[in-house]
């Protein structure tokens, strides 16, 4: 038995964490973040820390030792809390730690749905536009994209991500207004979710999945919002109605969609979302 106590990643996370953890555990990483190996690697573990992957009853039933779970990142629906909280198990995460790379990832993505980057650039490359100067080209072809200035962006989640995502866009000189019913009720940005979406040129996602949340974009939501719509994905897939959303993107209602979150994790190769003309598609 290890002085230490032993530390299971089922995944590796930073060289300096891991270098921290060293100081006074004893760190292992999983061959595999599920089945076999990863029960193997469990079976004397006090403490186990998580990404993404599932992290299920069987590989808490493994570890008899358990007494904490570590989520790698703010959202925990990935383990499950029934198995944990039957062994009286605590779950800690780290809501907030990731709030910067995360609102980056949904400006930048905003900068590139509004300029249209990546269809101007294929079209670039290809030599598809035509004669004269590129800028009339492109206003001449409707290619030419908005700039998020004087945009209407609609947070939806206004936790650590949402606030800094909302901070960003304002220096950008974007319009932002919140839905968030734990939100601050007194900020003058505050909506409901309908009206939000009704008069939001721009939508970005932050929120968690639970049982209000899961679809709640759906083809009647997106219906009510104006034309050409940008959404932007950076909580997980299962709050947007992929049916409805690959419909609204076929439509045109809306004209870009950004995501880097998807059900299952990695995505099935054919997952149509992923090879969709107007989707921004990166992962997780």
């Amino acid at each position: 038995m290890s002085a230490q106590p032993v530390v299971v990643l089922t995944e590796a996370i930073a060289a300096d964490a891991m270098r921290t953890l060293a100081q006074t555990c004893e760190v292992r990483i999983a061959p595999r973040p599920t089945g076999d190996a990863a029960r193997t690697a469990l079976a004397d573990a006090d403490a186990v820390i998580v990404r993404s992957t599932p992290f299920g009853a069987d590989l808490i039933d493994a570890a008899p030792r358990l007494r904490v779970i570590g989520r790698h990142g703010a959202g925990t629906e990935n383990i499950d809390a029934a198995a944990a909280s039957r062994r009286g198990i605590p779950i800690v995460n780290t809501p907030g730690a990731n709030a910067d790379s995360v609102a980056e990832f949904t400006v930048m993505t905003t900068l590139m749905a509004l300029r249209r980057m990546l269809p101007v650039r294929d079209d670039f490359l290809h030599g598809r536009l035509g004669d004269g100067s590129l800028p009339g080209v492109l206003s001449r072809s409707g290619r030419i994209g908005s700039m998020l200035a004087r945009r209407r962006v609609g947070v939806i989640g206004f936790g650590a991500i949402g606030r800094r995502v909302a901070a960003l866009c304002e220096a950008f000189g974007a319009e932002v207004t919140f839905a968030d019913p734990y939100g601050p009720r007194d900020d003058p940005r505050s909506r409901d979710l309908a009206t939000l979406v009704a008069h939001s040129d721009v939508l970005t996602l932050h929120t968690p999945v639970t049982p209000e949340t899961r679809g709640f974009l759906n083809a009647a939501l997106l219906a009510s919002a104006p034309r050409g719509l940008v959404v932007v994905n950076a909580a997980r897939a299962e709050v947007v109605d992929a049916d409805a959303m690959l419909a609204a993107l076929d439509s045109g209602q809306v004209a870009s969609y950004a995501v880097d979150v998807w059900d299952p994790e990695p995505p099935r190769s054919d997952d149509p979302l992923l090879h969709h003309p107007a989707v921004i598609a990166t992962p997780h």
